[in-house]
């Protein structure tokens, strides 16, 4: 499974298209529903999945993913039924990257060893701790040392990188990591910089979308071209209006098609 996210990402970067990773919250709106828009999305050609773990207090999360996580936790989502969901999807589909995205307390709460152990098991292949900053992560060797962690356990390490660092952090989030998520917190100028950087750096970039339409795709691919973008709150809005899986799938479809005929362009 080692290095499987990244690999997949610099491939698709050779189209000259960058990856459409669709973001599903786990459990949402409940397991077998959440099971079946996972393997719709596979079968619709998406290059990789970014699953959310649902927590109580999604704080870092938008509204549409908050409300994601507690739909899902009111439905009874426990993590080692989110693993096992992982699991029974990858028997399936056991080429598709996964990024798994969690609050850290999940973790722990969980207990990081057996997490990152039975995560791996499942068929994770990287990890991305929503509320672990790069300042954040501890000295090598030390207790909460999440790169050498994810490493023993054939997880790549996702990092936050906030456009809004200096040229210097952003240098040390990509040397330990995987791939950077990166953050439009200035955008513009900062986050088209913050993109070339991880090109520059052999490190692949995904970037977030928020609402998931159209024209925010486009108005994101005009800051530059990450090798991926995950598409926000697209997923999580189609569920919170009552639509099945089918208009998820046409949402995403929708996006797909804006992202060639840009390239057309």
């Amino acid at each position: 499974m080692t290095h499987a996210l990244s690999a997949a990402l610099t491939a698709r970067a050779t189209t000259g298209l960058p990856a459409l990773i669709p973001t599903i919250t786990l459990g949402d709106p409940n397991l077998a529903t959440c099971r079946d828009l996972m393997t719709a999305l596979a079968q619709n050609h998406a290059p990789a999945l970014d699953l959310h773990l649902p927590f109580s207090d999604p704080c870092a999360d938008s509204v549409a993913l908050q409300s994601a996580s507690h739909r899902a936790l009111h439905a009874g989502l426990k993590i080692a039924a989110a693993l096992d969901l992982i699991a029974d999807f990858k028997a399936q589909f056991p080429q598709m990257p996964i990024m798994l995205s969690l609050y850290v307390n999940n973790a722990l709460a969980f207990g990081l060893e057996q997490f990152l152990t039975r995560a791996s098991a499942a068929g994770v292949n990287a990890i991305l701790f929503t509320d672990v900053s790069h300042a954040m992560v501890a000295p090598q060797g030390g207790p909460f040392d999440f790169k050498a962690l994810c490493a023993q356990h054939g997880l790549e390490l996702v990092l936050l990188a906030p456009d809004n660092q200096s040229r210097s952090e952003l240098q040390a989030i990509c040397a330990d990591s995987a791939a950077s998520l990166v953050l439009p917190v200035h955008g513009g100028a900062a986050t088209a910089a913050a993109l070339r950087l991880c090109h520059e750096l052999k490190t692949p970039s995904l970037l977030p979308l928020n609402a998931g339409t159209p024209d925010e795709l486009s108005a994101v691919l005009s800051l530059g071209l990450p090798q991926a973008v995950t598409t926000g709150d697209l997923v999580a809005h189609c569920i919170e209006r009552g639509e099945g899986i089918a208009a998820v799938v046409a949402a995403y479809q929708a996006l797909c098609t804006a992202l060639c005929a840009r390239k057309a362009a």
